[in-house]
This record gives structure tokens, sequence and C-alpha cells, in this order.
């Protein structure tokens, strides 16, 4: 499962599917993938949204991460990928 924290329009909320683009780098390569997107609102968006910054930021002040995600009403959208490609360079 792909998980995002940005959305783009059109919403996810009015369209069941997604296309998100992802890359390990500015103009490395990277994949296109698609499929079914699901919305998770707070609070039950809280847990995975600290699982996901843990990931790429390591450890940090949670509490202080926790109010800004409520501050900011966040939302976690779920990707389940169906389909990717192309591959693309640049």
């Amino acid at each position: 499962r792909a998980i995002s924290t940005r959305s783009s329009p059109p919403s996810p909320e009015r369209h069941s599917r997604g296309t998100a683009p992802f890359s390990d780098s500015w103009q490395g390569p990277w994949v296109q993938v698609e499929g079914p997107v699901e919305v998770l609102h707070l609070p039950e968006a809280m847990e995975p949204l600290v699982d996901y910054y843990r990931r790429a930021a390591g450890e940090t002040e949670w509490s202080e991460y926790r109010d800004r995600m409520v501050s900011q009403q966040r939302v976690l959208l779920r990707l389940d990928v169906e389909r990717a490609g192309p591959n693309v360079s640049g």
C-alpha cells in the first residue's frame, strides 16, 4: 500500500480512484501508480500519520507533531496499487 499525505484535485472524497507519482529523488527515475483511494480523517488518521512520518523523519517530539496534525486538519490517503508504470527518468 502506498501512503501519501498530500492531495490534489480532483478530490479523493468524490472520486474513489487516484494516481500518484513516486520517486526517490527530485530529478531521478519515477513511477506512476494507480488504484482505489481511501481517505482517513482524524482521529482515525493519527496513528498512520505518525507511523508515516516516523519512517521518514525518525524520532521527533510526537506530542507537538500530533498537535500540528490536528491544527492543520491533516488527512491520510491510502492508495491500493493496482497498476504501475511507466517508469520514467528526469
